[in-house]
């Protein structure tokens, strides 16, 4: 549980909820990579370099650093980055990275991606959030309804914490060089969940506080 702290008052990760509410099966992953020939560990961390990496190239530019700053490592990072050059070349504007936001009212807290427009495509405001499923294996993007779900949790918990009202959309980068931009509906259901687990939140914090 990853826990955030402002003021003297602490708060739940938005990631930290999503997995609770969605907890990942490690079990079955792990079985699944052995039975494919790979090693679960080197997936997670080349997984999570990659990410890190193909993100940064957002945020490079963002920075207006990108002529320098990005690390292509091979093939499949300049992939990634073609990706990412669509992005930009499609019309899309980055308006503020990495905002970290708080909301009181359920004790949560996080950083979300970035808050994006397009003109041409008539979006003034929307936030964002960059993806990379699979990128390990450099492989074309594939709707994942669970993971989906999941994003649409996390982007609804962003948005109500900074009373954005707009579009909220996942962006996908995939190893092909193309992006796929997938319309993330608000998670309604989410604000019964938090009641429900409201007790659950609060002794998870104070464990912390101890």
């Amino acid at each position: 549980m990853r826990i955030y702290e402002k003021n003297g008052k602490k708060y739940l990760s938005v990631t930290s909820l999503v997995d609770l509410r969605y907890p990942f099966d490690n079990s079955g992953f792990t079985m699944w990579a052995w039975e494919h020939g790979y090693d679960p560990m080197w997936i997670n961390k080349l997984s999570t370099d990659l990410g890190t990496r193909y993100h940064a190239y957002i945020e490079n530019r963002f920075h207006k650093i990108s002529d320098w700053a990005d690390e292509i490592v091979d093939d499949k990072d300049r992939k990634y980055h073609e990706a990412v050059d669509k992005f930009f070349n499609d019309g899309w504007e980055i308006l503020d990275s990495e905002v970290e936001v708080f909301n009181d009212d359920w004790n949560y807290a996080g950083r979300f991606d970035f808050l994006g427009q397009n003109k041409r495509l008539g979006i003034e405001r929307a936030i964002l959030d960059c993806k990379t499923y699979g990128a390990w294996k450099g492989s074309k993007y594939k709707r994942d309804k669970k993971k989906l779900e999941k994003l649409s949790m996390q982007l609804t918990l962003y948005s109500d914490a900074i009373g954005h009202k707009g579009k909220m959309l996942g962006v996908m980068l995939d190893g092909t060089g193309e992006y796929t931009l997938e319309k993330i509906d608000r998670d309604d259901g989410v604000w019964d969940w938090l009641r429900e687990k409201r007790n659950e939140i609060v002794k998870l914090l104070q464990e912390k506080n101890g």
